[in-house]
């Protein structure tokens, strides 16, 4: 493998030759360094990668835009060797998808960053927007790690060098920092990583290493933010979970509902997949993404209501004939009318689980229960919007709302046993075939399907990060595995596979 340039170092291969820029591809760059290398940390770590002077660099604290100027009146009268060709190089290394960037060093760079050909001043093309980021696959994987100061950077690369990693800097931001490691394996890399305290993400071997400059997020009460230095190696549902944790509060009851993920272009809305990254998705510089939490979406046709209500009822009774409900003992009755199909199921089956006894008191254990009974319901707004869920039976389990005697149950009467969304939603399709839903409700009760819950460990003890309505259930799992092992659950709290952990940061944009 070559040699990957470290910080302070731009390869440029030898003879030394520069670009000689177009006065109108001059501007151009300056405008797009202005905005991508903006604050004074980002433009500090640009010029000292491309080796200008540090006790030449001006204060970008006071007036970035002015201090830009100087540095490029300084770079024309040659202060570095070749320095826009190495100003070109470090900040396309970063920023691929940004549309200057790529456009210039398509005019003017070969991919090895040699000159590419002569262009004569005045009289190049101007730019143009490009077709999505063609994928530059480096021989082993890169970790981006979100880091602000020198310390950070340099914090991340000593403990990627404990981890055994032999980090090499290949780029750097004003709020993160890639770094080639010496396995291609990416399962090896991330099992390292899910042990440290770092926020980073993963680029497989063989992907484009590279964040956005200028990509845009909506929330749901409509403040608009700007994502600095976004990773297109992360997936939206990463992305989005970040979002909402650093601008929205726990306390808002809706931040503990599913989101929904759209992404905006030519003012149109394109739904996407959340477990997509954004590179895969074709997300461009300058994209926007829109977040919203799954409530209800408005009124539903009466046509494709009562079709769907047919259709559940024929899955769901179908699944009461198959040899998977016998296994279950499994029974059903629905309300009738006799104008519509059923809206309300009531679903019994027999599974082994836990549940808490009548009388509980401080410190009382759960027993193992069997029976099941769930009500089903589906409202007016099915099938645009998931059915409600509701346990009837003694059941303790985390992704279920306590319907046990507790201070928490005592709180909200009215959600004993509620079924929390993150499960069902999470899988919610419209497709979704009622006899697989059936499947998946004795899959909750025998602790088979359950939302993740991360197990931080603090100074103090744990805390718990996840999607979860029973606390106590959860703090149960964790010091009883053998109870969910036995009645064949399954342990899942632990860091879930493949969720990178990069700590993003947004600025809101006022309007």
């Amino acid at each position: 493998m070559n040699p990957l340039p470290r910080r302070d170092e731009i390869v440029v291969p030898q003879p030394v030759e520069d670009i000689e820029l177009s006065s109108e591809h001059l501007d151009d760059l300056l405008a797009a360094i202005r905005t991508a290398f903006r604050t004074p940390a980002a433009a500090d770590q640009l010029l000292r990668r491309i080796g200008y002077p540090r006790e030449q660099i001006p204060n970008f604290n006071l007036d970035p835009a002015n201090a830009w100027n100087e540095v490029f009146h300084d770079l024309e009268n040659g202060i570095i060797e070749a320095p826009f060709r190495r100003l070109l190089c470090a900040a396309r290394r970063a920023y691929q998808a940004n549309h200057v960037f790529r456009e210039l060093a398509g005019n003017y760079l070969a991919d090895d960053g040699s000159v590419r050909r002569a262009v004569a001043p005045d009289t190049a093309p101007a730019l143009r927007a490009l077709p999505p980021v063609p994928t530059q696959a480096p021989p082993t994987c890169h970790v981006i790690v979100s880091a602000e100061s020198e310390d950070e950077r340099l914090l991340a690369t000593d403990i990627l060098r404990r981890l055994g990693l032999d980090p090499v800097d290949v780029w750097s931001t004003g709020t993160a920092i890639s770094f080639a490691v010496n396995s291609a394996e990416a399962t090896v890399v991330r099992s390292r990583l899910d042990h440290t305290d770092l926020g980073w993400t993963l680029v497989p071997a063989g992907q484009p290493d590279y964040v956005y400059s200028n990509l845009y997020i909506e929330g749901p009460d409509r403040r608009r933010f700007r994502i600095v230095d976004a990773p297109a190696q992360q997936t939206f549902r990463n992305l989005t979970e970040d979002f909402i944790t650093e601008n929205y509060p726990q306390s808002d009851p809706h931040a503990q509902l599913p989101t929904v993920i759209e992404r905006m272009r030519d003012g149109e809305r394109h739904s996407v997949n959340p477990d997509s990254t954004l590179h895969d998705s074709g997300v461009q510089d300058g994209d926007e993404l829109r977040v919203g939490y799954q409530t209800n979406a408005g009124s539903v046709h009466p046509q494709v209501h009562e079709d769907a209500l047919y259709q559940a009822r024929n899955q769901i009774r179908d699944f009461h004939r198959s040899a998977a409900a016998r296994q279950l003992d499994f029974r059903v009755r629905a309300n009738t009318s006799p104008a519509l199909p059923p809206t309300e199921y009531s679903l019994e089956f027999r599974k082994r689980s836990y549940g808490m006894p009548p009388d509980v008191r401080e410190g009382t254990e759960p027993v193992e229960v069997e029976r099941h009974v769930v009500s089903l319901q589906l409202g007016p707004e099915f099938p645009v919007t998931p059915p409600q869920l509701w346990w009837m039976t003694p059941i303790f389990h985390p992704n279920i709302y306590p319907n046990y005697d507790s201070p928490k149950a005592r709180s909200r009467p009215g959600a004993r046993g509620l079924v929390c969304l993150g499960v069902i939603a999470e899988s919610w399709q419209r497709a979704l075939d009622f006899g697989d839903l059936c499947l998946m409700l004795a899959d909750i009760a025998g602790f088979r399907n359950y939302a993740f819950v991360e197990v931080v460990e603090t100074a103090t003890g744990t805390s718990l990060k996840g999607n979860y309505y029973d606390e106590r259930a959860v703090r149960w799992i964790i010091n009883n595995p053998d109870r969910i092992t036995a009645i064949g659950g399954e342990i899942l709290f632990r860091h879930p596979a493949g969720r990178d952990t990069y700590r993003h940061t947004f600025e809101e944009i006022p309007r």
